[in-house]
């Protein structure tokens, strides 16, 4: 009937830093990886062969899935050694597909349950070069819209507009003729929906659209992989546990949740609308909700966990302070900004994305963005007189994020992107080793002790004092997001450049609170969190204004 490639090569970069060494499609979903569930769907619709075309952690998926006789389908594994795009990724994987017949093509990242055996028999029974899985939304405006005649005959492909001429969208399957896939030049980064789309209806090709409603998530975001894993639990209850998962019977899971297979669950522990990946202990009378806790991950007695993802027992989908400053934000844009930004992140919300532009380092394409996450300038100087980075520094970075937010001819991916960095940078700005000495980097390399255990003086800052004061990071935003009329507009007053001199000169108070080696402990918490909790508010509150001037 059909052959399929199943796309799953992407970095993840969105879920970082869960896919720092898990790839995104074999992060678990309803208790199994995303990747196995496109493979049911494949054999349900009766395909015999699948290629996985792989590229980032592609060691991952042959301990896994190995010929795919479990499964009752033959699996074979291209690798890419660069990132090729879709068109180039599907040419790779099609070298290994000996067939004539149609071949379908799952996105790695999107869920549906579609019925793809139609799809395929519309598909050849129109002799079609290409047949795309289409979806209607209310608001086309966040999507390219795909537009087709009385007869199916896609008509166009069209970027994002505001007046969508169609609220049909492309649903990321297609089934290819074999003779389009071998058109695509190897070795060569396409993209099919950029690229080979386009060109072929230009070209009076026949390129057809499947029209179906079905269930359809893009599980890109974390928003979208909790949802996807709560929606297909909540078909049979109200939670799910995994072969050898063991749970308390005074535990309370609610809320679609999925227990992995051989974690531990204590007593009074409560879970709700969470995933526990595989061999992960959660404590007696820990609370989680709204949270992914990854494989192997020890969660401690009463820790409370929200809106978090956890790994080696803390959160670590952001640093707290980060969020923080996100969280508070986002309770003072105006109406108009909430609902732009809404619109533009697609279900993330500010305190998620915060701490994107730090997860990023670990992919060295990044790297030309890590000069922005601080500014240094000598001792007495303001940043206006002080010799600029060539490289880019934090308000060169703020700068740049701004312009291409605002720039009309920016595309929503750029716009995303640098709105993403925009609020993590402005939390940087903050925290004021951030604005420290360029010869310490700002405060690296001056050790010292937190409770006896080695660190240094910007970890103390960035992390320490916040992680003793033991919340989370909305029960923390909570406490601190009470401002009266006359405070808010204090604390807005100014520029970035002002910020950024205001938070110099209290980075050499900070400078002088601690020597090197130095015990740091209760005391030295009690002499200086009331600072951190006064940057963590300016943070959130200068960040709301930023936007509001943005978005609103």
């Amino acid at each position: 009937m059909a052959v399929a490639i199943l796309l799953v090569g992407g970095f993840g970069t969105r879920l970082m830093p869960l896919t720092k060494n898990t790839p995104k499609p074999m992060l678990t979903v309803a208790g199994i990886p995303v990747t196995e569930h496109q493979i049911a769907m494949a054999k349900a619709a009766g395909i015999s062969e699948i290629v996985l075309a792989t590229s980032y952690l592609s060691e991952v998926f042959i301990p896994y899935f190995g010929d795919g006789s479990k499964w009752g389908i033959k699996i074979k594994y291209a690798v890419e050694k660069e990132p090729l795009g879709t068109g180039g990724a599907i040419r790779n994987a099609a070298q290994l597909l000996d067939s004539d017949q149609s071949v379908v093509i799952l996105n790695g990242d999107v869920l549906s349950s579609h019925d793809l055996a139609e799809q395929i028999r519309q598909h050849e029974s129109h002799d079609a070069d290409v047949t795309l899985h289409l979806t209607q939304v209310e608001d086309a405006r966040a999507f390219g819209c795909v537009p087709t005649d009385s007869n199916g005959r896609v008509t166009a492909f069209l970027e994002k507009m505001e007046n969508p001429v169609t609220n049909q969208i492309n649903a990321g399957c297609y089934v290819f003729n074999p003779r389009v896939i071998t058109a695509i030049p190897l070795d060569t980064v396409v993209s099919v929906e950029r690229e080979t789309f386009p060109q072929l209806v230009a070209s009076g090709a026949k390129v057809f659209g499947y029209v179906e409603n079905a269930y359809w998530l893009d599980i890109g975001t974390p928003r979208a992989l909790l949802k996807a894993s709560i929606d297909i639990v909540k078909r049979s209850g109200e939670f799910l546990a995994m072969p050898g998962a063991g749970i308390d019977p005074t535990a309370v899971i609610t809320g679609g949740s999925c227990i992995g297979s051989n974690s531990s669950v204590g007593a009074g522990a409560v879970i709700d609308g969470s995933i526990i990946e595989a061999g992960c202990v959660i404590g007696p009378n820990a609370k989680i909700s709204d949270s992914f806790v990854a494989t192997g991950t020890e969660i401690k007695n009463n820790v409370k966990i929200t809106s978090s993802f956890a790994t080696n027992n803390k959160p670590v989908w952001g640093q707290t302070g980060h969020r923080v400053v996100g969280e508070i934000a986002y309770n003072h844009l105006t109406k108009k900004a909430k609902r732009n930004i809404e619109k533009l992140l697609k279900g993330e919300g500010l305190a998620t994305i915060s701490t994107y532009a730090d997860e990023i380092k670990s992919d060295n394409s990044f790297r030309k963005y890590s000069s922005w996450h601080y500014v240094n300038f000598k001792v007495g100087e303001t940043y206006e007189l002080s010799v600029k980075n060539p490289k880019g520094d934090l308000v060169q970075g703020i700068k740049i994020c701004q312009q291409i937010i605002l720039d009309p001819k920016s595309n929503s991916e750029d716009k995303i992107f640098h709105l993403k960095l925009l609020v993590h940078l402005i939390g940087d700005l903050h925290q004021p080793l951030h604005t420290g000495r360029a010869e310490d980097r700002g405060g690296n390399m001056i050790k010292v002790k937190w409770f006896r255990g080695k660190t240094n003086l910007h970890s103390v800052w960035d992390t320490k004092m916040i992680e003793s004061y033991n919340m989370t990071y909305t029960e923390l935003s909570t406490n601190l997001d009470y401002f009266s009329k006359n405070q808010k507009e204090a604390i807005q007053k100014g520029t970035v450049i002002d910020w950024v001199n205001e938070s110099r000169e209290l980075s050499m108070n900070v400078y002088d609170s601690a020597k090197i080696d130095q015990n740091l402990s209760y005391r030295y918490m009690y002499d200086h969190f009331s600072t951190v909790k006064i940057q963590l508010r300016k943070g959130g509150l200068r960040l709301a204004k930023v936007l509001n001037e943005l978005f609103g």
